[in-house]
């Protein structure tokens, strides 16, 4: 009897620490898609408001990378595809390159992204307002 309590409480323990593959828990719906002009100094974002094209002016490194200016983007968790409030990275692909851009993850709103730069040097694009 001993042995079968033992036997059933390893099982348990072992069953508890499985890891967990997946995204990370959200709240609520997925938000809409991203729509609009978003500004970070001189570098812009164009959301076209579909969830999947992008048009932007970079002014530093990732012009040259990135030179066409318009393209697709997707929003990464640990590799994969998923809603932007959770997401650690953006991918932006102009039908040549791609690039991927670190996110501050949680950080990603409607009206707000926020990159991952060099150190103390992140960069928050804000949504232009309409007038």
């Amino acid at each position: 009897m001993k042995k079968l309590f033992l036997l059933l409480s390893l099982a348990l323990v072992v069953a508890s620490c499985q890891t967990y593959d997946g995204p990370p828990k959200t709240n609520g719906p997925q938000p809409e898609p991203h729509s609009g002009i978003f500004v970070c100094g001189t570098d812009t974002l164009f959301f076209n408001g579909d969830g999947e094209t992008i048009r932007w002016s970079f002014t530093e490194e990732p012009d040259s990378l990135l030179p066409k200016g318009t393209g697709h983007y997707w929003f990464l968790t640990s590799g994969k595809i998923y809603r932007y409030d959770v997401a650690d990275k953006l991918l932006i692909n102009d039908g040549v390159n791609s690039l991927e851009i670190a996110l501050y993850p949680g950080r990603i709103t409607e009206d707000s992204i926020t990159l991952v730069g060099r150190p103390g040097k992140e960069k928050i694009f804000v949504k232009v307002k309409a007038q």
